[in-house]
């Protein structure tokens, strides 16, 4: 008995040291994989003042990195799930998608109608109109419906789905139609689609099917020094939609000076139809509803936030769910889907006129990187259909993000601390224009490897309303700036190749052009050390002011990199020549922060401390506090 229980302490003792050998070797590699993946970033013209980083998406290395981030939080729930609704324009119709199935004949089914009032929340119709055959008809005064199944036994809902439609408003058109027989320049429709935290990169590598139909199918320009401005969405698409900075993006309602319209105001006023998708609805922190509580009456004439607005309220009231739980996810559907009929039912319809449609998807890529594959086959559905119906040949096409990502272990690389700050740009052009303006299409495909910015790309939109802005002589006569309130330049005028950061007024800490040094041993560098603390006390003082805050504790620096400019003459001697970022954990709830830290002339935080995972539901105690959006992320409840 002796010698049995020897034998198999032995053998217990052999198991967990070969199972700490086998963590140790995974660690070792991870991070092996890690350190390889820090320097893994190239270079695409030594000869600009800014550098561009060339990052290869492909890596294996950056591939399992992100990888280990997206099964960790997983697929959208609804990734999967069975639609059974969808609506047919041409008949006008709800219809019942595999009518044969059994499915129908064991439950009832009917739809309600649903709106916002005046006081913006959302009044769903009494009556409930039945769905009983395979196609019913949806009388053309209805918009938003909210689709009911029950079992017709126990008469629980065994199945809900919320649709929009696009409907064509007959007093809109007219406003527009007057306004448009007025102007006789040259024009095109403009169809912008947003992503939400979608770097170039990952566009590249989550989305292969419409990257190749891009670039294969559509002949797009793809941009590759395409640099953010700010730190949150808000920041940088209000430098999109009106070339201004926002004057408070951390806390909503957000301003902008009097003299920034937004992008559609100007279109509406040259006679386009203007027309705004948004999954986010009307929240505080989507972006049409905050600017027009400050300057009420700016707006587009088509708008589906409000449908996005009644899907979030029936989710959250009725349904007992929380519309950000899917990640893009209301019910059975994926967000995405839901876009892709309107969007090209707007297209459709718009055909023989001109159109603006700003359509801006910020759920699926916001919090895990690898869930961007996901948009992959709605966005090539949508480039396939209008090709299909030749509705790009008088529409100019734009694939934008905001950002590149926010969360996840790629971040504590090199090429991942790059990548957040490169948002996707491709644009694509009737073949028709590149030859009538060929110069000013040169020009942009010029550009494509130089420092270009979302400044830049509002007034590149605005050269869009008129084309005269655009010939070969009236190109021969502009310059990059134009007047006094430009932050930026239009991208069918050459970028100068000597722009820095500076000049293209991109914050030292959102800037590209910086060589950046790993730091070996970061946890044993002075500047680092002292970074680090100077980082913790700012955050525990802007907590403290929270008592249901936890203070936070360092446990560890993850990374850290020199940041030094090749060039001197930044063309203000003040400029900083040479920051460190340093990546760091702290306790409770291992909260991961970054920071950019100047010496020069004394220690400083450029810019804002970012926390880079997630925190969804650890700072709930505050979340009702006005004026506390960026305490936020960093405040972890004390009872969380």
């Amino acid at each position: 008995m002796k010698m049995r229980k020897q034998f198999i302490g032995r053998k217990l003792k052999t198991f967990f040291l070969s199972l700490l050998c086998l963590t140790i070797l995974c660690i070792v590699v991870f991070y092996q994989i890690l350190w390889q993946y820090r320097t893994e970033v190239f270079r695409l013209d030594s000869s600009a003042s800014c550098n561009i980083p060339l990052i290869d998406p492909h890596s294996k290395a950056a591939k399992m990195l992100i990888e280990i981030n997206g099964k960790f939080d997983g697929a959208p729930v609804c990734i999967g799930a069975e639609v059974r609704f969808e609506i047919s324009y041409q008949r006008s119709s709800i219809v019942r998608k595999k009518s044969n199935s059994s499915f129908w004949n064991e439950v009832n089914c009917c739809y309600t109608v649903f709106r916002q009032g005046h006081d913006k929340k959302i009044l769903n119709g009494v009556e409930c109109y039945p769905i009983s055959t395979k196609y019913t008809k949806v009388p053309v005064e209805y918009t938003n419906l909210d689709i009911k199944c029950k079992n017709k036994e126990s008469q629980k809902i065994v199945y809900r789905d919320q649709l929009p439609i696009f409907r064509i408003n007959p007093e809109i058109e007219a406003e527009v139609d007057n306004i448009s027989s007025r102007i006789s320049a040259e024009r095109m429709s403009v169809l912008i689609l947003g992503l939400d935290s979608v770097s170039h990169q990952n566009f590249v590598r989550y989305m292969p099917k419409s990257y190749q139909f891009l670039i294969q199918q559509l002949s797009a320009i793809e941009f590759y020094g395409f640099s953010k401005v700010g730190s949150g969405t808000i920041a940088n698409v209000m430098a999109m939609l009106s070339g201004c900075t926002v004057l408070n993006p951390l806390d909503p309602p957000f301003v902008v000076n009097d003299h920034c319209e937004l992008l559609w105001t100007h279109f509406a006023n040259k006679g386009f139809r203007t027309v705004h998708f948004e999954d986010s609805g009307f929240n505080e922190f989507s972006l049409y509803p905050s600017i027009r509580k400050e300057r009420p009456g700016i707006g587009t004439h088509y708008n589906l936030s409000e449908f996005m607005n009644g899907v979030r309220e029936i989710d959250e009231t009725e349904m007992g769910s929380t519309f950000e739980d899917g990640y893009g996810c209301f019910d059975n559907q994926f967000i995405m889907d839901v876009f892709v009929d309107p969007i090209i039912e707007v297209a459709k319809q718009f055909a023989k006129n001109f159109y603006l449609n700003y359509v801006w998807i910020g759920k699926p890529g916001h919090a895990v990187m690898s869930n961007t594959k996901y948009m992959d086959d709605p966005i090539h559905r949508i480039m396939t259909e209008l090709k299909q119906l030749k509705l790009l040949n008088n529409t100019i096409l734009f694939i934008i993000s905001d950002h590149g990502p926010w969360h996840g272990a790629y971040l504590s690389t090199d090429a991942g601390a790059l990548e957040r700050l490169m948002p996707t740009l491709f644009v694509v052009f009737p073949d028709w224009f590149k030859s009538k303006y060929s110069q000013a299409f040169g020009n942009m495909k010029l550009n494509t490897k130089r420092l270009t910015t979302q400044y830049d790309l509002h007034e590149t939109w605005m050269d869009l309303m008129d084309f005269s802005r655009l010939t070969n002589s009236a190109l021969s006569k502009r310059v990059p700036r134009e007047n006094d309130h430009q932050l930026g330049q239009s991208l069918f005028v050459p970028v100068p190749l000597d722009r820095t950061c500076e000049m293209a007024n991109i914050p030292s800490e959102y800037c590209m052009c910086w060589l950046r040094t790993s730091i070996s041993n970061p946890e044993s560098n002075v500047e680092v050390q002292t970074a680090t603390a100077y980082a913790l006390i700012h955050l525990n003082s802007e907590i403290q002011q929270f008592p249901m805050c936890s203070a936070l504790k360092l446990i560890k620096i993850n990374m850290a990199s020199r940041l030094s400019s090749r060039f001197q003459d930044m063309k203000n001697k003040a400029s900083e020549t040479e920051l460190f970022e340093v990546t760091f954990t702290t306790s409770p709830a291992d909260a991961e922060f970054q920071v950019t830290v100047s010496f020069q002339p004394r220690i400083k935080i450029i810019g804002q401390v970012l926390r880079t995972n997630v925190y969804k539901g650890q700072s709930d105690c505050i979340a009702t506090w006005k004026n506390a959006t960026y305490v936020k992320t960093m405040c972890l409840c004390v009872d969380a």
